[in-house]
């Protein structure tokens, strides 16, 4: 089998397109255009949960030492952490962490299921171009005396589009949505593992706490 005859740009372009604009005007723009800004940002690591702990520990040494009172706030380079911690010292409480990170996480969480809903959907309409794409190349079947190349041409087109729709589905839409929707979830564990263990480290700095014992990190 030549490889090349599986490759039609026409066909591609069919069903490529009919299936993102298909997504687009079924899922609306602000869930497409999170579809898109995450299916970009999956090859990149958005939390480094090592090095965000690894800068907390001078932060838990600051608050061991002189208390969420007079506590100065030390950059962890996340801006989600680093606004969490902010507020903590401003409220004086431990509870301080919950808020601003809560409501990050859910904000990060709305958009990952709206984009994995976007590819889902795509997926679902991929198959269905590709059948466009068959029943508009059968439509080019020649009619009257019989013509061998316009007949080929007119089949290979019907099989490569269905072809088409196939595959997109299946390797690349469906996997998208699965994706994103991995990456949310473990980003969101990663993140509550971490404040837990800060809230644990620091806890007994909160002036609320009954036992208060200034200590320093080894």
């Amino acid at each position: 089998m030549d490889p090349m005859t599986l490759i039609d740009p026409t066909s591609l372009a069919l069903v490529w397109g009919g299936a993102l604009a298909g997504g687009l005007l079924r899922t609306g723009p602000r869930a497409f255009g999170a579809a898109l800004k995450e299916a970009l940002r999956l090859p990149f690591r958005r939390f480094d949960t090592e090095k965000v702990r690894a800068a907390l520990a001078g932060q838990i040494n600051s608050v061991r030492s002189d208390g969420l009172i007079r506590a100065r706030l030390h950059d962890t380079g996340d801006p989600v952490f680093d606004q969490a911690v902010a507020s903590m010292l401003l409220q004086r409480s431990v509870k301080g962490l919950h808020p601003s990170h809560s409501a990050y996480c859910g904000t990060r969480g709305r958009s990952a299921q709206d984009a994995a809903m976007a590819w889902a959907t795509t997926a679902e309409l991929a198959p269905a171009f590709g059948l466009v794409g068959t029943l508009l190349s059968l439509s080019q079947l020649p009619t009257g005396s019989f013509d061998s190349s316009g007949f080929n041409a007119a089949i290979s087109g019907a099989v490569l589009t269905t072809l088409y729709g196939v595959l997109l589905a299946n390797l690349l839409f469906a996997p998208l949505a699965e994706a994103i929707s991995r990456a949310a979830e473990h980003e969101r564990a990663q993140r509550q593992s971490l404040i837990d263990w800060l809230e644990l480290q620091i806890e007994e700095a909160d002036p609320h706490h009954h036992d208060f014992t200034p200590r320093v990190v080894a």
